[in-house]
């Protein structure tokens, strides 16, 4: 591959131990009470504003847009919580039902058996929104709206917290009445109760640590329990905290909420725990219940972001080693299709945006400036510029336009308007029209980079573009992938759907690959393959080799178990193959591990039993992976 000039290569950073920065942000409308907070599909926050019945979208740079959600007519309260749903949309609790609202605003609502309590709904690994219910019992619903109770509770019981193990089974905190106070429960996600364990102490949030065990908050500490049932209590250096939340962090500890001591706390994997105050007291209206942060969580900028609650903000936590840094946003759209389209990509330097120097946007089947639509914009000159077909980015180029002027650069790959680019706090945005020539098509992949006067940093990829191109002549097809885009913290499980189809039938069908990396490159990957013959998936190990040896199969569907190399793991709950006519649907429930951390992206292939069809290796999406 031949070396860009004019960009340097290079790898995310990891995260320090320590917070760098703790920056507040008011919600708009006063006395909104924010609870809930999620990381949404377009790489902004998501969170609930409990006393207006509002939800409200902030980005990495704190601008805050606030989305009204009107009250069933079945009446109900404001939402509480909220969750990422395995649809793209984001879902919350109000009354008996649970809502959901999409990235325009747009909310509709599903009838939930006796209704969620609303302090806590997850997605889990099978694609379902999990929450508890008023009463005691789990419920599950599917994003098209089908509610199920997999799991009650044989005691008058109250759930306080959720959260799903590597495995992808369950795992509940509850009380209830004497002798059965306090509850730890691991379920299956058939419902079946697999392990009880009963606590002196109040129990609450719930979530897989870096470590594999599951880490639980008490009325003022922290719990550990392992697969094997031993559990361990850590003590909180400051009494009476409020222990609250609780959340696997981007820096391989785990950090919570101490809500009426106005802290963050951090505790590392082996117990030790710092503590950090908030920059500001919240007003002296607010009560000791609700003095502090409630809701904490991991955003796709690697950072933590929580709520405040009686203060009325949201909080951001930047780290050391990302201080000062650049990131690349992101690609609006991230997944299409077409000849022509207007593309968004965002980047950030965290001491403000006017400090860029070049953001770089390359459009090609790979990482290479030859023959591809291969774009920089000087930040100080505001110039946009597009490499000739060489590739050389250190020219000369096929033509350059500078911000405001009119007018169309082209070279054999694509022609290009420089529509606009502004900057807000630490993000510069560049929109530019890009129309596709005929020859320059396939699946195409949009890489970013950006450097100012001392950092880089290194290309990253962003989205996937198909443009029009005749379909191979080959009876095996790929369809699409779902999500198109993820952006999720390393440790989460997620699903991941994508689909082929063979005008022979799917019977025709052999082998479907999934590659996740950088590359093309099966070394050190996640890299699948489902052999239809045996109904099984197989992941190749570390060393990459498509024939073996391999780090472990599973027989689906609903398989128990989970198989795993150093980059990711499946678990055979949740994942599945669906055929229906000539169509396989592959459903994976797949978790990246911090060592793909990161920007990747996802290919597909298949090929027929006999071998005689391929449809090679295509670019159907991208993964950002926080650091880990």
């Amino acid at each position: 591959m031949q070396r860009l000039r004019g960009c340097v290569f290079g790898v995310m950073l990891a995260a320090g131990a320590a917070a760098q920065t703790i920056t507040d942000y008011p919600v708009p409308t006063t006395v909104s009470s924010p609870w809930g907070i999620t990381a949404g599909p377009d790489g902004a926050m998501w969170f609930t504003e409990t006393r207006v019945s509002q939800i409200g979208r902030i980005t990495s740079n704190g601008t805050v847009t606030e989305f009204t959600v009107p009250q069933p007519s079945f009446g109900g309260g404001p939402a509480i919580d909220l969750t990422r749903g395995s649809d793209g949309a984001i879902w919350f609790g109000v009354a008996a039902n649970l809502g959901r609202i999409d990235t325009a605003g747009h909310v509709s609502y599903f009838p939930a058996g006796a209704g969620p309590q609303g302090q806590w709904i997850k997605s889990g690994p099978d694609g379902a929104l999990w929450f508890a219910e008023q009463v005691n019992r789990i419920g599950r619903m599917t994003p098209s709206g089908q509610y199920s109770e997999p799991y009650i509770a044989d005691i008058d019981s109250y759930f306080h917290g959720l959260g799903f193990s590597p495995d992808g089974s369950l795992w509940v905190t509850l009380s209830g009445s004497p002798p059965d106070f306090t509850n730890l429960r691991h379920i299956s996600l058939s419902g079946k109760l697999l392990q009880e364990f009963q606590l002196p102490d109040t129990l609450g949030a719930i979530t897989a640590g870096p470590d594999g065990a599951m880490w639980f908050t008490t009325s003022n500490g922290i719990g550990r329990i392992t697969a094997s049932g031993t559990i361990t209590f850590f003590a909180i250096p400051t009494a009476n905290s409020g222990v609250y939340d609780l959340i696997s962090g981007p820096d391989g500890a785990l950090w919570f909420t101490e809500s009426k001591a106005n802290q963050l706390g951090r505790i590392t994997t082996d117990g030790v725990v710092t503590e950090y105050p908030l920059n500001s007291a919240p007003p002296s209206s607010c009560s000791a219940a609700s003095f502090g942060p409630v809701h904490i969580v991991t955003g796709p900028d690697g950072g933590l972001w929580f709520t405040e609650e009686c203060a009325n903000r949201i909080g951001h936590v930047t780290f050391a080693a990302t201080a000062g840094k650049l990131a690349v946003g992101g690609t609006s759209p991230a997944q299409g299709s077409g000849t022509s389209t207007t593309f968004t990509f965002t980047f950030s330097e965290s001491t403000g945006w006017q400090n860029l120097d070049v953001v770089n946007m390359l459009i090609n089947s790979a990482l290479d400036g030859r023959r591809a639509c291969y774009l920089a914009y000087s930040v100080p000159s505001k110039t946009l510029v597009l490499v000739d077909d060489a590739g050389d980015a250190g020219g000369p180029y096929a033509g350059s336009l500078a911000l405001g002027n009119s007018g169309t650069i082209q070279n054999s790959q694509c022609a290009v308007t420089l529509v606009s680019a502004s900057g807000i706090g630490a993000t510069l945005t560049l929109t530019v029209a890009v129309t596709f020539q005929p020859g320059f098509s396939g699946n195409l992949i949009q890489y970013l980079a950006a450097r100012d006067s001392a950092n880089n940093s290194g290309w990253q990829a962003s989205g996937v573009w198909s443009s029009t191109s005749q379909p191979p002549a080959v009876p095996i097809l790929i369809g699409s992938i779902s999500p198109g885009r993820s952006i999720d913290a390393a440790g989460t499980m997620q699903t991941v759907t994508f689909t082929l189809s063979d005008t022979k039938g799917a019977a025709d069908i052999g082998i479907v690959n999934l590659l996740v990396n950088d590359f093309i490159d099966g070394r050190h990957a996640c890299y699948l393959a489902y052999v239809a013959a045996a109904n099984t998936l197989l992941l190749v190990d570390d060393a990459g080799d498509a024939g073996g040896p391999f780090a472990g199969s599973l027989v689906l569907n609903g398989s128990p178990g989970t198989i795993q190399n150093s980059q990711c793991a499946v678990s055979g709950q949740g994942s599945s193959v669906v055929t229906n006519g000539n169509q396989v649907t592959v459903n994976l429930a797949l978790t990246f591990l911090p060592s793909m951390a990161g920007n990747r992206v996802f290919w597909v292939a298949g090929r027929d039993g006999g071998g005689g069809s391929n449809t090679g290796w295509q670019a159907m999406g991208t993964a950002s992976i926080a650091i880990q």
